[in-house]
């Protein structure tokens, strides 16, 4: 039974996004156990967590000091580049693949080309 048929009276467009986030989970966890049951190939690499909890340590981090209720163009910024440090951090602690590496040496290269070409 479509859970749209069940959120949507009820949550109205709220309903609809969540009936839909829940039904692409779903498919989502039915398709990788269809990839993993017939090739025998797990999908997902424990390299490939790695970024979401250095994400969800950043951001847990900075819940409470946005939870204070003022909100300023200058405390925006400062919680944009706490995120970033921390997930630098988090990222360096979990220890960087060869292909994060990879990818960090193309930016500092893409990096120095352009401040080449504006100095």
């Amino acid at each position: 039974m479509n859970t749209n048929y069940l959120l949507i009276p009820v949550y109205g467009i709220l309903g609809a996004a969540i009936a839909t986030g829940i039904s692409l989970f779903i498919i989502s966890l039915i398709r990788i156990i269809e990839v993993y049951h017939l090739m025998k190939v797990h999908p997902f690499h424990v390299s490939l967590w790695k970024p979401l909890v250095a994400a969800s340590v950043a951001m847990f981090a900075l819940i409470f000091p946005m939870t204070s209720g003022s909100l300023s163009i200058f405390s925006i910024f400062s919680s944009i580049t706490v995120f970033i440090i921390l997930y630098a951090m988090m990222n360096i602690i979990l220890r960087l693949d060869d292909n994060d590496k990879y990818i960090i040496s193309l930016f500092k290269n893409r990096i120095t080309c352009v401040l080449k070409i504006f100095a």
